[in-house]
């Protein structure tokens, strides 16, 4: 009989060791990582709320930049703006322009583009020249930029992009 009970001791002893240790190495550390866990929440929470606010600041921001956009020209005027914003820069660019395709006897605005191709100008001019065209309050906008390096030494470059804009009666 007593060989049965030291028996069942020895099991619960093993049991309640098992238990501590279980405790000790596994749930313990568990408890401790979240009571951190949720220690952090707060500023969490803070930091995503400011995040979200510069998303909302960004998208009227972007919204107030896209308003100008919005405006219709004349086609004759992007024309016209692009080609004297090329030259302004000293280099002779090849244009091209395509009228936007809108309805039969619709007078709804359509997007026009000017096609461009320079053969030869240097990286910082044509960057004067893309910017001067994009921050322009007309809303004209550069796409399709196809750059080239020319010559054994880079500096100069072939570019190809296109202008576009909402053209129509304004």
């Amino acid at each position: 009989m007593r060989k049965a009970e030291s028996r069942i001791a020895a099991v619960l002893l093993g049991l309640v060791l098992v238990l501590f240790l279980g405790w000790q190495f596994g749930v313990s550390p568990s408890m401790r990582r979240l009571r951190e866990l949720e220690s952090k929440v707060p500023l969490t929470e803070e930091r995503l709320k400011r995040i979200r606010d510069l998303q909302r600041e960004w998208k009227q921001m972007r919204g107030e930049s896209s308003v100008p956009r919005a405006r219709t020209v004349l086609g004759s005027d992007l024309m016209s703006f692009v080609e004297k914003e090329i030259k302004r820069s000293g280099v002779e660019p090849e244009l091209s322009y395509k009228e936007g395709k809108g309805a039969v006897g619709s007078d709804e605005r359509v997007e026009s583009r000017v096609e461009v191709l320079i053969k030869r100008v240097e990286l910082s001019r044509l960057l004067d020249m893309i910017y001067g065209i994009e921050s322009s309050p007309h809303g004209f906008r550069v796409s399709s930029l196809q750059i080239k390096a020319i010559g054994n030494t880079g500096q100069m470059l072939r570019a190809d992009f296109n202008v576009s804009a909402l053209t129509g009666e304004p």
